[in-house]
């Protein structure tokens, strides 16, 4: 699958299905040497050993060339080891062997969707399904091929059949959520989206394309949250980092969803066609996406300065374009003679114009950038930049976290829980993971671990699907010493089944690690 790499899921399903019923499929007329030579084949692949696995099964293979599973087998390691073509011809043989197994037409669909042969692709996918109607992967399978086809309203449906068979599917969300934006519907793309994440809360790409969504609806301050999330998350794929980096340049146009641009900027920004977004369509390349996203996103030269002679709103936004783009340019070279050129840029559209938030942000963005290197003073104009920020904006969820964090570091853990509290209720979606973690070393240095209990019980009332919770509740409960609660809540995940491996995992190591509680089951409160 050349969009979301879904094939290795579906791989890792069939194949635990195969070792399951392995003996009972092999027909009478296998010998008993082919069949251990595919069981050690089947090994291998499950270690990711797929050379080895081939030369297993190739062992089986010359031993009884009729051997369903070995051909079969094979084409699954060879479909893993990125040679469709191979996998293609050793599916082939399987299936003329064999006409009624769902999962060799799921996989020679794969096979075919590598080699980019989607209709034919569709066709094997539509087969599985015909053969193992109730087989969800087989839906997401053919919903990925006609996405890759745009073929929009046919995709809309594979992937909602696969989340009514398995409605926790995180995959299926993620690419319903990226069709309902190929279609125009960014609001129905958020709310898969959002589901995506609550159920794997390090989901990069879920960030990434809800970033899309949020901003194609004109909210930019959640746009670039999101955008920040998912390259702090996958900091090597070059594609979120140059998302994020033309949202760094373009988003301080926009504060709290509202466009503030002159009606001939704004009605430019309506031309989709002019700046790449993640719900891009598909037909267009990586490189002519960068070359449109660096030319929408390009600084302004100096010289153009000339334009905004008599226009002091618009030289503002000239200015504080400029502070962004230079803010981003130093982010990844590192360069501080561009970050004290963006300080100057950014104070001088504040000059300009001192009403716009995101002007404030902008300026606390980079002063919180300085205050690395412990320049004076830095880190409490930061501070005080929000803080303009939310003056002049008292519902700008973004700049409620940006300060909360800021006072977080200071040790000033109950006004930090005072803006991040608040900036969760004022926009739920703004709970990512490192505003979690940042509101647990309040709660926990804070001795404020009560508080945080009520808060997040409040959260997971009003929005259930934020289940992952539990776990954060778990550990503010060890830390006053209410076993017994704790462990109520790591049930809870336990028991959920949109609880991922790695989330199980977690609670249960928590689970083991978890004293001995005393009588009462409680200890003191924060």
């Amino acid at each position: 699958m050349k969009w979301l790499n879904g094939t290795g899921h579906r791989i890792v399903f069939f194949l635990g299905l195969i070792l399951v019923t392995a003996l009972s499929n092999v027909p009478c007329m296998a010998s008993q040497e082919a069949i251990e030579w595919n069981n050690k084949g089947v090994e291998s692949l499950n270690k990711g050993d797929d050379s080895t696995a081939v030369t297993c099964f190739t062992r089986a293979i010359n031993m009884d060339p009729g051997m369903f599973l070995a051909w079969y087998h094979r084409g699954l390691a060879y479909l893993n080891m990125m040679d469709p073509e191979k996998a293609l011809s050793d599916l082939n043989r399987a299936l003329q062997i064999r006409q009624d197994h769902a999962g060799a037409y799921l996989t020679r669909g794969d096979a075919y969707s590598d080699l980019g042969k989607n209709e034919e692709a569709i066709k094997d996918y539509s087969r599985a399904i015909s053969l193992s109607p109730e087989d969800y992967t087989a839906y997401s399978a053919r919903g990925i091929a006609y996405l890759a086809m745009r073929r929009d309203t046919e995709a809309l449906s594979d992937f909602s059949q696969a989340l009514k068979l398995k409605p926790d599917s995180r995959v299926d969300l993620l690419n319903r959520g990226i069709t309902y934006m190929n279609m125009g519907h960014p609001k129905d793309a958020i709310l898969d989206l959002t589901s995506a994440i609550q159920i794997h809360p390090g989901y990069a790409k879920a960030y990434y394309y809800r970033s899309g969504a949020f901003k194609d609806i004109g909210r930019m301050p959640e746009a670039l949250l999101d955008a920040r999330q998912a390259a702090e998350l996958d900091p090597a794929n070059q594609q979120f980092q140059e998302w994020l980096g033309s949202l760094e340049k373009t988003s301080p146009m926009r504060v709290a969803g509202k466009d503030t641009r002159p009606p001939d900027k704004q009605e430019k920004d309506m031309q989709p066609a002019k700046e790449p977004s993640p719900g891009m369509p598909m037909e267009m390349s990586s490189e002519e996406k960068l070359a449109l996203l660096r030319k929408a996103t390009a600084a302004p030269r100096l010289k153009d300065e000339e334009r905004f002679a008599g226009e002091k709103d618009a030289l503002a936004e000239f200015k504080h374009e400029a502070a962004v783009g230079l803010l981003d340019e130093y982010r990844r070279t590192g360069s501080m003679d561009r970050l004290y050129s963006a300080l100057n840029s950014a104070g001088e559209a504040i000059k300009l114009h001192s009403e716009k938030a995101g002007y404030w942000i902008t300026l606390g963005d980079i002063h919180s950038e300085m205050s690395k290197f412990n320049i004076l003073g830095s880190h409490e104009y930061s501070i005080e930049s929000y803080e303009q920020a939310l003056e002049l904006d008292p519902d700008n969820a973004a700049a409620m976290v940006l300060l909360g964090i800021k006072l977080a570091e200071d040790g000033e853990y109950r006004e930090a829980l005072d803006n991040l509290e608040r900036a969760v209720e004022r926009e739920i979606l703004v709970l990512s993971p490192n505003v979690l973690k940042w509101m647990n070393v309040c709660y926990l240095n804070g001795a404020q671990t009560k508080r945080g209990t009520i808060f997040f019980d409040g959260i997971l009332k009003d929005n259930p699907g934020y289940f992952y919770l539990h776990l954060n509740k778990a550990i503010l409960y060890r830390a006053h010493f209410d076993y017994k609660s704790a462990r109520i809540e790591i049930v809870e995940i336990l028991n959920d089944s949109r609880a991922d491996e790695k989330m199980q995992e977690q609670a249960i190591k928590f689970l083991s690690e978890l004293k001995e509680p005393d009588e009462t089951g409680q200890g003191g409160q924060g």
